[in-house]
Order: C-alpha cells, then structure tokens, then sequence
C-alpha cells in the first residue's frame, strides 16, 4: 500500500523534484518573452513566511524538509502553470499534462481489477492504500487537466474521443466520495460555463456526453461488481458528525492554546521519525501551525 510504500521507500516524496527542476529552467529560459505573475510571487512569500514561523517550533530546524518539498512542488505547479500560459508550450503542456493525469487514474482502477478488496475502504475508492481524501482531490486535478485538453483540441472527433479522458477522470472522483472534490467539480463547470460565452454550446454537447459516459460507466460497473454503491447517500449527508468532533477536539487540543500565531510545525512521532499532524482540513491545517494572523493571510 501507499503507507508501506513510504516506510520502505523514506526519500519517495522528492520525486517531485525529478520533474521539478527540469520545468523550473525550462520556465527560467522562456522568461524572456514572458512574466511571472505578481499572485505567484505573493503565494511564495506568504510560504517563505510559514516555513520561517516552522522554525520557530518544538522541532526547529528539521522542520524545514518538509518545507524544502512544499517548495519545490509549488515550482513544479507554478512552472507548469505559467508554460501553459505561453502561447510557445501551451499545446505541449496541456498535452502531455492531460495524459500524466489521466495516467495515475489509470492506475487506479487497475487496482481494482487486481484486488478489488483492498481497492476500497468504507465503500469508498482508495487504490494502493491511498486515502480517499487524497486520491479525491487527485482525480479532481485530473478531470480539470483533462478537461482542458478536450477544450483546446481541433476537431469533433478528436474532441468526442479524448472526451472518454473526462470520463476516467470523473468516475475516479465520484468513487472516492469526496464531497469536497465533488463539489469543486462542479464549480469548475459552473465557472467555465459562465466565462466560455462563445462555447457554451460545445459545452452542453460535451457536458451531456460526459454526464451519460460517466453514469453508463458506473452502471456498469455496479452491474458487474466492480463500483461500490454502499456508501452513495454519504456524497449527499451535509453534516458529518465524527468529523466535526475531531475539528472541535483538534481546536481544544491544538488551536485555542497558540490561538494568535500558532504551533509553528505540528508533528508526531513516528516509530521514531517524525511525521506531519494530519487535520483532514487544510484550513484547521493552517490555523494549528500559523494560527490565526497565519491563516488572515490565506
């Protein structure tokens, strides 16, 4: 599973930096036709900021690992994202960005068909061990990769075919049950739909096939014994009662005693390494480690 995978693998997080570092002078080298936004730069000092504040915590320096990786994912995504914005790599970038999303989703479901049992938790899809809330989120950026590869093809058959991508992807997120990347996914349509004035009737006809694919997929899949369909009503129950009381025991135990800057670097013991406090909210993330002047600045 993904949990022994990084036991027995300790340095299996930087890989990031395999690719990290090759976008990063790619980026470098096209900068002269084209700027770094100003958001970008305010998103890496507010980081800087928390990595600094990090220090200032009960285990200090060691703390800054964890931030040297934070930082160079943020340059691998940054990197991407402003290639994608140059008109030289746009077609190249979403391209291939598509197919490397669409690719780990793959995955995914192969994980299904080679052990079904251990594919899902809770009636929910966690292939390899990997957490619903993170393969959720994962699926989500995939769908939006791979929606904007279909956007920007040429042609309607290319378009109607790389439209089974938008289905993979959009069938990874409603397995996972993930209400947060459900409902992020549709307010990704719903913004599209409102700023695509001149495409919104490409967006319907993709829309409709998207939405049919992915329900005769899941059918299907239902039908055969491979989807789960135990745990559906949880994508529609608002309130989660075991959630809410770990936010409010993590506020007791974590917030309310650094209320105004925080804990700096939330951590536990491992097996003799140390390993990051895990809210299961990015916000209560925050607010644990850069209390309440850190998450003013988010």
């Amino acid at each position: 599973t993904a949990a022994d995978l990084r036991k027995k693998v300790p340095f299996i997080q930087l890989l990031p930096l395999v690719l990290a570092i090759p976008m990063l002078f790619r980026l470098l080298a096209a900068q002269k036709n084209h700027r770094w936004p100003t958001a970008g730069w305010i998103w890496m000092m507010i980081l800087l900021m928390f990595a600094l504040r990090s220090v200032f915590s009960d285990i200090g320096l060691e703390a800054l690992a964890w931030w040297i990786f934070y930082f160079f994912t943020l340059f691998c995504g940054f990197s991407i994202g402003n290639l994608m914005s140059s008109p030289t790599y746009r077609d190249t970038m979403v391209r291939w960005v598509a197919y490397g999303s669409i690719a780990v989703i793959v995955l995914g479901f192969l994980a299904i068909t080679w052990d079904r049992a251990n594919a899902y938790t809770q009636g929910r899809l966690t292939p390899y061990g990997v957490q619903a809330n993170i393969w959720g989120p994962n699926s989500l950026v995939a769908f939006i990769n791979a929606f904007l590869f279909v956007e920007m093809s040429r042609g309607t058959t290319g378009r109607f075919l790389k439209t089974s991508l938008l289905i993979a992807a959009a069938g990874s997120l409603l397995l996972t049950l993930s209400r947060g990347a459900i409902f992020a996914g549709f307010i990704t349509l719903a913004i599209y739909f409102l700023i695509a004035k001149g495409n919104r009737g490409r967006m319907f006809i993709i829309g409709g096939i998207l939405a049919a694919g992915t329900a005769g997929a899941l059918v299907y899949g239902a039908s055969k014994g491979v989807v789960e369909t135990t745990s559906v009503d949880r994508v529609f129950r608002i309130r989660d009662e075991n959630r809410e009381a770990l936010q409010i025991h993590l506020f007791n135990q974590h917030v309310a005693p650094n209320f105004m800057f925080g804990k700096g670097f939330w951590y536990w013991m491992d097996g003799g390494r140390i390993a990051r406090g895990d809210a299961h909210n990015s916000i209560m993330q925050i607010w644990i480690e850069q209390g309440t002047f850190g998450l003013a600045f988010i």
